[in-house]
């Protein structure tokens, strides 16, 4: 059980490591000469790439975001040509996100950029990584399944 202190500051805490995590994402991309990528964007854009094609609602599963932010976030993707959208085969009338034109002609770069990212967090995570991992996946999960404030007034 986490501390009394940790418990009572962990929202904030989460806050603050997600809000420098962007910015450092932001930084990266930037860096990377991909500053036309928000860090919402590279999230989409490197899903779709470690999963081939996604319908919205899937993309969105994955994610763990609503359709309508995928459908938000991948706007400015399909108008830079980073994806593109298709027909699936199976029924023309569902659209399929996919890797655009700018996507595909650049992989090792996308690449170079993956591995970077992945080298950064292990190094600043150390063998906590994959327990972060876990413990963020089961947070997510338990607070989907019953909001924060509906357990507070449960135990209170």
């Amino acid at each position: 059980m986490p501390e009394p202190a940790l418990q009572a500051d962990l929202a904030q805490r989460l806050r603050r490591a997600a809000e420098r995590a962007q910015s450092g994402l932001r930084e990266a991309l930037a860096g990377a000469g991909l500053a036309d990528l928000t860090p919402a964007g590279w999230t989409l854009l490197r899903t779709i790439r470690a999963r081939g094609p996604l319908l919205g609602g899937e993309a969105a599963e994955a994610l763990s975001i609503t359709p309508a932010a995928i459908s938000q976030t991948a706007a400015p993707l399909l108008r830079a040509g980073w994806l593109r959208e298709r027909s699936d085969p199976g029924d023309a009338r569902l659209r399929r996100l996919e890797l655009g034109p700018l996507a595909r002609a650049q992989p090792a770069r996308l690449e170079a950029l993956e591995r970077a990212l992945d080298a950064a967090w292990e190094e600043a995570l150390g063998p906590a990584s994959a327990g972060l991992a876990r413990g963020l996946a089961q947070l997510e999960a338990a607070l989907a399944a019953e909001p924060y404030a509906q357990r507070v007034r449960r135990h209170a």
